[in-house]
């Protein structure tokens, strides 16, 4: 097979030939590989319509490519469109404009085994983008290389929509609540005449309620099959039932914060610390303190698309810090420590004129982490009652916005950019109808929301 390898050739020869030619200068290579910049020219289409008499006639329809805005994921390897295209957009035919470091090279399948490597030429070249596209970037030294693949979403001519079912169920939870699922249960906990309870189903009609007591309620959080909680004392405890807690860890915490599939996570109010086992502890980050979330806090795990031992790890939440959006972090979780990295504050930093989010890494060091924006304009708002969960390979979010509840929010970027879905994605009737927590969540292949005495299941059509 001809892959990469047929770029690589001809570049090192190139470089060995002009070094070659040059004998009182130092020609430098760098193994850096990345695109930095990514725009699209102005896209014209034809589209049919039907004239003033009712025949099919030909119109043509323009979009600037200034409209259109991309994201540029460095860790996942994506270039996308923020926002969905037209359904008549014609991308068959797109012109790029692109800075990157190193030399780019679009890939074409011959056939099942083949695959043809072409040079890429900024703001020249047109390229099929109807479809997912993949590109390379090829660094100076000749070896090293960068693969993303190019999207660009275009909202269907019928688009789904999302439909709820109200169901009854045997039980009323508090104004306030925690869910958490572990094991094959979900667990609701919450207080009702200062005494705490938690509901634990496994259909979602019939729970069982027993009392609890001894944590802090607010701070459940599933790792491994088990529910941990921080205890009155400030040391961590674990249930397997959300009713009988036994403490599981020598060190006292201020903050249970997240859990992923390989560790627990809490603040000592100092720094992020993480552990498999709740007795030996790493440090997991240690700045941007003051933005880590107080309240609310529910982490989002979604498996990498290009490797599948890598998880991408959203942690939200609200601060005290922060009262004009809601707090996002994330991290690169794997048991690889040569991949595994620290907590990372989703901040929008500008530089250039251009607005960049870091995602791991550091400032000093950002061209293989950063997302580049256009002064994010979708930035997460302050929801009160925030809750969070995955669906649709996608962070969905619900909260209150001046104590209603108006949107279900989607993110497709790791909780950077979030989008309020339009009337084809409702809220359920009746959400607003007393001042309850809802909590949304996903359950099988559908999206749950459990509210007061309400639970409403609904999935995408």
């Amino acid at each position: 097979m001809k892959k990469i390898y047929a770029i690589l050739a001809p570049l090192s020869i190139a470089v060995l030939s002009f070094t070659s030619c040059i004998s009182d200068e130092e020609v430098v290579t760098s193994s850096e590989c990345a695109i930095v910049s990514f725009s699209v020219g102005d896209i014209k289409s034809a589209v049919t319509v039907k004239n003033a008499s009712g025949k099919d006639t030909v119109v043509y329809k323009t979009i600037g490519g200034s409209e259109i805005k991309f994201n540029i994921d460095q860790v996942g390897g994506k270039i996308y469109t923020v926002d969905s295209l037209p359904n008549w957009t014609d991308l068959t035919a797109v012109v790029p404009t692109f800075s990157a470091y190193g030399n780019v090279f679009g890939q074409r399948n011959i056939n099942a085994k083949d695959s043809l490597y072409y040079y890429i030429t900024s703001s020249k070249d047109s390229l099929d983008l109807s479809k997912p596209f993949d590109i390379y970037v090829i660094a100076t030294d000749g070896v090293s290389k960068k693969h993303y693949t190019i999207e660009m979403y275009k909202r269907e001519a019928n688009t789904d929509t999302l439909e709820w079912k109200l169901d009854n169920i045997n039980t009323t939870f508090g104004e306030n609540n925690r869910f958490a699922v572990a094991g094959n249960k979900l667990y609701m906990f919450y207080e009702n005449n200062g005494e705490l309870f938690v509901s634990s189903t496994t259909n979602g009609t019939e729970w069982t309620v027993k009392n609890t007591s001894g944590i802090n309620y607010e701070t459940v959080t599933a790792f491994e099959d088990k529910l941990y909680a921080l205890g009155e004392d400030s040391y961590i405890y674990s249930s397997a039932d959300g009713d009988n807690w036994d403490k599981a860890s020598s060190v006292t915490v201020e903050r249970i914060l997240a859990a992923d599939k390989l560790r627990l996570y809490a603040y000592d109010g100092a720094k992020i610390i993480g552990s498999s086992d709740l007795q030996t502890w790493e440090v997991y980050g240690d700045e941007k303190m003051d933005m880590l979330p107080e309240t609310c806090i529910s982490i989002q795990s979604i498996t990498s698309r290009t490797n599948k031992n890598i998880e991408l790890v959203t942690m939200v939440g609200l601060s005290s810090n922060n009262t004009d959006n809601a707090v996002s972090w994330f991290k690169v979780s794997a048991e690889d420590k040569n991949i595994d990295q620290k907590w990372t504050y989703t901040e929008n930093i500008k530089v250039d004129d251009n607005y960049y989010v870091y995602l791991a890494g550091s400032a000093q060091s950002p061209i293989q982490y950063i997302i580049q924006l256009d002064n994010n304009k979708y930035k997460f708002p302050y929801l009160e009652d925030l809750s969070t969960t995955v669906y649709d390979n996608a962070i969905f979010a619900i909260g209150k916005n001046d104590g209603k509840y108006d949107y279900i929010y989607r993110s497709d970027d790791n909780g950077i950019s979030w989008h309020p879905l339009t009337s084809k994605y409702p809220l359920p009737e009746g959400i607003n109808d007393d001042t309850a927590k809802a909590s949304i969540m996903t359950v099988g292949n559908e999206l749950w929301i459990v509210k007061g005495g309400n639970i409403w299941k609904g999935k995408i059509q």
